[in-house]
């Protein structure tokens, strides 16, 4: 449902072009849902998508929920280990060339011709 009202908001925000039949108006229920959803974020995801929420573990303690409560989640960090040389020196990364440079080297390079 919650869904249903976000693409018909949607289509109402963004009209496609060109002709054609105006689009259907939001039932009653699509304009309350509109209404509740209105101010809050919300992003558009694939079509016939699922709508998912936070859910809390069982080891997690439960917070008082409330409009300005949101989901928190543990993050937890790993270390990997880096490759490195023979030698003990870990590999050196070529730095990306600036468009500026290449443009550079090839100005200079009709000029040297030009000199010719």
């Amino acid at each position: 449902m919650k869904q249903r009202a976000k693409k018909i908001n949607s289509q109402k925000k963004y009209p496609g072009t060109g002709g054609g039949p105006k689009p259907p108006s939001p039932s009653p229920m699509d304009e309350a849902m509109l209404t509740f959803l209105a101010g809050k974020p919300s992003m558009d995801g694939i079509d016939g998508g699922l709508e998912t929420a936070c859910t809390a573990t069982g080891d997690q303690p439960q917070l008082p929920e409330s409009e300005e409560a949101s989901c928190r989640t543990a993050c937890t960090s790993t270390s990997v280990p880096v490759q490195q040389m023979a030698d003990g020196n870990p590999p050196k990364r070529k730095r990306s060339r600036d468009i500026s440079e290449i443009h550079l080297e090839v100005l200079e390079a009709e000029k040297d011709k030009l000199r010719l």
